[in-house]
């Protein structure tokens, strides 16, 4: 197994996500859209990471990770530095998909890991005694630092993690009175919201700020994908996506912001991937499912500006800049504690 450590300086990630943002393509193989995921390697019985296409379903060894047995739980992933990351603490499995190298990140009890592309930092929670209630940590990638970041007040959870890190908010699932709420903590205050709910493979949209999930609709027997607006706890139906059984764990979710679709992983015997195109309607499904999925928005092609949604440049923009206003601040703030 190969163990490479890199570092991003603020220069570096901000010229990285402007690239993507214009298009520029990377001399790699594997620079287009794809779905990233894993499964055991035939024969082998190492984790392997593997690329899907979105639109075919084709699926493409990326490396061996050598790792063997792994209780993998969930799955982030860094757009900028197109690194996946496989959750199954004590130990995180960071594959930068171009490069095709592997790290291993020690981080303890601390799980539920989401990407944040702001500061380039994980966030993740763990329970704390003497209390024992649910803990923020963030995990720095370059280095392993954690660090504590909030209590979230609750002991226990119901549903899996979503990040907004337009808000800056670490949202998952909780039951409290009987009900399904969502706790979302404020990563920069400590802040917390909660509101009754009941979706479930919540993404974040950063083109709308919208949530989509997805929930089984009685009306017509089948599942629906609805967007869910967090400030307001409104809920509205985007795409009816033919199914009617399943007995997947809507955890398994991620989404592109380009080509404006949701892919759900479900099983109903065997693994496979639903693609709601949230324009069209459309509803593809793409067998070979991988487990955990994330879809990388790449250095592609299909990227070029012409073809970009004005909001989502506009959402990129937003993005840069808050990256930007960030570091410029704490560097400031560095400055003014040393100086």
């Amino acid at each position: 197994m190969s163990e490479v450590r890199r570092s991003y300086s603020p220069s570096k990630i901000s010229h990285t996500f402007f690239a993507v943002v214009v298009g520029f393509t990377l001399s790699a193989s594997l620079n287009a859209q794809m779905l990233y995921g894993w499964r055991s390697i035939p024969g082998v019985g190492h984790v392997g990471i593997y690329a899907m296409d979105p639109n075919s379903g084709e699926t493409v060894l990326v490396t061996d990770t050598g790792v063997g047995y792994f209780a993998a739980e969930y799955s982030t992933f860094d757009p900028i530095g197109h690194r996946y990351f496989l959750d199954g603490s004590p130990i995180v499995i960071e594959v930068n998909v171009l490069t095709r190298s592997t790290t291993i990140l020690h981080v303890g009890d601390v799980g539920l890991l989401q990407y944040d592309p702001v500061t380039g930092l994980l966030y993740g929670m763990r329970s704390v005694l003497p209390s024992g209630n649910l803990f923020i940590f963030s995990v720095d990638p370059n280095t392993n630092e954690i660090k504590q970041v909030a209590d979230t007040g609750v002991q226990a959870r119901s549903g899996g993690p979503v990040l907004d890190p337009v808000r800056r908010r670490y949202i998952f699932g909780i039951l409290e009175g009987g009900q399904n709420k969502l706790l979302a903590v404020n990563i920069d205050t400590g802040a917390t919201t909660r509101f009754s709910y009941d979706l479930g493979g919540l993404v974040f949209d950063p083109v709308t700020r919208l949530f989509y999930g997805i929930r089984f609709v009685p009306a017509t027997g089948t599942f629906g994908v609805f967007s869910l607006d967090f400030d307001t706890g409104a809920t509205t139906f985007v795409a009816d996506t033919g199914i009617t059984v399943t007995s997947g764990a809507f955890e398994l979710a991620t989404f592109d912001p380009v080509g404006r679709r949701y892919f759900q992983t479900l099983d109903s015997s065997t693994y496979y991937v639903v693609a709601v195109d949230l324009r069209t309607r459309n509803v593809t499904r793409l067998n070979n499912a991988l487990y955990d999925d994330q879809f990388d928005p790449g250095p592609a092609p299909a990227l070029a500006v012409p073809a970009l949604d004005a909001r989502f440049l506009g959402a990129l923009a937003a993005l840069l800049a808050l990256i930007g206003f960030w570091r410029t601040t704490r560097s400031n703030r560095q400055v003014t504690r040393f100086s």
